[in-house]
């Protein structure tokens, strides 16, 4: 076996000079072929490109229709990875009865997530949220039921894909998990919840159009 040993140092020495000479002249990470690390294509960028601004909207059908808003911002890191917080609250809407628009249920609080692209426009999310609801509570001396504002948590997982809108402005559709659902408690009768979403990056903020 050992008239093998020249014939396997030759071909790993010239593996090496291949290899070698690909890389030879490279004297900084920016002299790098493209595609061999991948930078963080938003570094050194206006930081307006890193903003985002938007709005979630969750539709329900309880005792009346319900709109949950959520106009929220965030900070992208990277092109792929972003952290934003919001507000959100619920609106009941009738087409019978007045008043046609009404907070009545009181749904209101904040939440914060942050979102992952994975893969061409798809993204991960995790979400966490702490809303005040109306909930349904045994009470104490009376043992009678009766209905108070408690802070209600939620921790959802969830996958979303992003699309164009109109022009700059982003939309996507989100189905995401609440972990921490309890039913008669938390204000959303399904753990499994869809969202849709709208958004735009702080660069296009007041940015006129191009006239051609």
């Amino acid at each position: 076996m050992s008239h093998f040993y020249p014939f396997l140092l030759r071909k790993a020495r010239a593996d090496l000079d291949k290899y070698k000479g690909r890389f030879e002249k490279v004297e900084s990470v920016k002299d790098m072929p493209k595609g061999f690390l991948k930078l963080n294509p938003l570094k050194g960028r206006p930081w307006q490109e890193r903003v985002v601004v938007g709005t979630q909207w969750q539709l329900g059908k309880q005792e009346r229709f319900t709109v949950d808003l959520g106009p929220y911002a965030a900070w992208r890191f990277t092109d792929k990875f972003s952290l934003g917080a919001g507000a959100q609250y619920r609106l009941s809407v009738s087409v019978e009865d007045k008043p046609y628009v009404t907070g009545s249920d009181k749904v209101l609080g904040y939440f914060a997530f942050t979102d992952v692209e994975v893969y061409k426009g798809f993204f991960a999310r995790a979400h966490y949220e702490d809303l005040n609801a109306r909930v349904p509570r045994q009470n104490s001396i009376t043992q009678a039921e009766e209905v108070g504002q408690e802070w209600v948590k939620g921790l959802s997982v969830g996958v979303g894909k992003t699309y164009t809108f109109y022009k700059r402005v982003k939309g996507y559709g989100l189905v995401q998990y609440n972990l921490l659902h309890q039913r008669g408690k938390t204000p959303y009768l399904q753990p499994l919840q869809t969202k849709i979403g709208f958004f735009l990056y702080g660069s296009d903020l007041g940015r006129k159009e191009k006239k051609e």
